[in-house]
């Protein structure tokens, strides 16, 4: 058993399964082969679900042998229907037109009948795009076949023709001013015009009949006045047709105008006679109408696209940013021996460098470093440090002598402060110029030298262990003449 031709394969959610179509064909062992429809008696198809979208799997029995076959079910295309509800809204609007109250009885029903129609569709979920694009046609329709344009436009020209005798006959008549008003008011009704028009034609026939004064003399008779009939032109518009054609290139609810339409007109040559009768003589096209055509899109596309329609393929590129970055500067320090110790000396002055880097930056924000180029290299800063170690002049080292048995014996007797000595002295004038020697030099190096709060102190150091060496040594100088 195998499918000859398939049913109806594409669904939307909510649909019924449309089995009218499938063809399926049965061979028998005896190779005799027998065709049967999908809606046979005996014939079962199971395995559809209206409301779950995607494909499904059908298997139909027969017989107790089965054959499978697919069907796709898609989610319903969004309805289009926007264009029927802005024609409800102008349909309604035209029931307060010229074009509607003097219309026939059954063209005003008509239309009354598509405008629920069309409320109908809109209230109505599960209605299909095809439903509302009918109704939108049918309620086009309606509009268009009302004649109250016309019938009010020859209702006007018969009350202004009898306006027109009831002044020549009796000018100071009421019914002239109230015909005036009916004739320029913006909302006549049928009604009015013709209860004005047989008011006029009573006044004409009373008029008529109140014409002849006195009495016919005998053998006299009345003159017979003829009235010539009045050859009117009118114009006419006609209203174009509006077609649809389904188009197998446009998708699900899509419309597109093929050919604009374009109004006719014609004109109608009639005849009125003196009672106000009309008598259409001719009728001619003057411009032939052309219909509107649109195309309405019958395509279903996969389940692959978007229910909103194709998505635009937006493509953000990433943003270089130049950046400029300063490097900073090195420190170095160098021993100097010929500088005293504690001085520093600034030998080169340190100066920034500058980095250009270059960073991509996506959409999303993301930094990243794509290269670098050095547009300046930095300086670094050299500061020379003093080791050198200051003397005093005249000072020179001192080698004591080797202590003697006697000498140790005689160093009791010495006598202090008895002698007087110059060491001491000098001792004391070299203890005062040794700071005054150091405040010297720091001033002529203190445009050259780094801030050091040390300096003065090993200075006075300095200072005074010169003045122990000294006084040491004057002591034994005075011991040697004593000796």
């Amino acid at each position: 058993m195998y499918i000859s031709k398939q049913p109806k394969i594409d669904y939307f959610v909510g649909d019924g399964l449309d089995l009218s179509e499938g063809r399926f064909k049965v061979l028998y062992d005896d190779e005799t082969e027998t065709e049967h429809s999908f809606t046979d008696q005996g014939v079962e198809v199971t395995g559809y679900d209206s409301q779950k979208t995607g494909r499904q799997k059908l298997v139909l029995h027969y017989q107790g042998q089965t054959v499978e076959f697919d069907v796709l079910v898609s989610p319903k295309a969004a309805i289009n229907d926007e264009y029927l509800k802005q024609e409800i809204t102008s349909a309604q609007g035209r029931k307060e037109t010229l074009a509607y109250t003097f219309a026939d009885a059954e063209k005003q029903a008509a239309l009354v009948e598509k405008i629920d129609a069309a409320k109908a569709i809109l209230e109505n979920h599960d209605a299909s795009q095809e439903a509302v694009n009918q109704a939108l046609n049918d309620l086009k329709q309606a509009g268009t076949e009302l004649d109250g344009n016309q019938r009010y436009q020859t209702a006007r020209e018969e009350l202004e023709s009898l306006l027109e005798s009831v002044l020549e006959k009796d000018p100071k008549s009421e019914l002239i001013a109230q015909a005036e008003a009916l004739l320029s008011s913006q909302t006549p009704t049928p009604e009015s015009f013709a209860d004005m028009k047989e008011k006029l034609n009573k006044k004409l026939a009373s008029a008529e009949e109140s014409h002849h004064v006195g009495s016919l003399e005998e053998g006299e008779t009345a003159p017979t006045v003829e009235a010539l009939p009045e050859l009117v032109i009118e114009t006419e518009t006609q209203a174009f047709e509006r077609q649809e054609r389904p188009s197998g290139d446009l998708l699900v609810g899509e419309r597109r105008i093929v050919q604009v339409g374009v109004e006719g007109q014609t004109r109608r040559l009639i005849e009125v006679d003196a009672k106000g009768n009309r008598t259409l003589l001719k009728t001619e096209v003057v411009k032939e109408a052309v219909s509107e055509i649109t195309e309405v899109g019958t395509k279903v596309e996969s389940r692959v696209q978007p229910l909103d329609g194709p998505k635009v393929l937006e493509v953000k590129k990433p943003s270089l940013v130049v950046e400029e970055e300063v490097l900073a500067y090195g420190h170095e320090e160098r021993v100097n021996s010929s500088l005293p110790l504690g001085e520093r000396r600034l030998v080169q002055v340190g100066v920034a460098g500058l980095r250009r880097n270059l960073v991509e930056i996506d959409s999303e924000g993301h930094r990243s470093l794509k290269g670098t180029e050095v547009l300046k290299e930095a300086v670094t800063e050299i500061v020379e440090v003093g080791t050198k170690v200051v003397k005093v002049p005249g000072d020179r080292p001192i080698t004591p002598a080797p202590a003697t048995q006697d000498t140790k014996k005689e160093t009791t007797k010495i006598e202090p402060k008895t002698e007087t000595s110059v060491s001491p002295i000098q001792v004391n004038q070299a203890a005062k110029q040794e700071p005054a020697k150091a405040e010297a030099q720091a001033e002529k190096t203190e445009g050259k030298q780094l801030p050091n709060t040390a300096a003065e102190v090993d200075a006075n150091l300095l200072a005074l262990g010169l003045a122990g060496v000294l006084s040491g040594f004057g002591l034994l100088a005075q011991k040697k003449k004593e000796d």
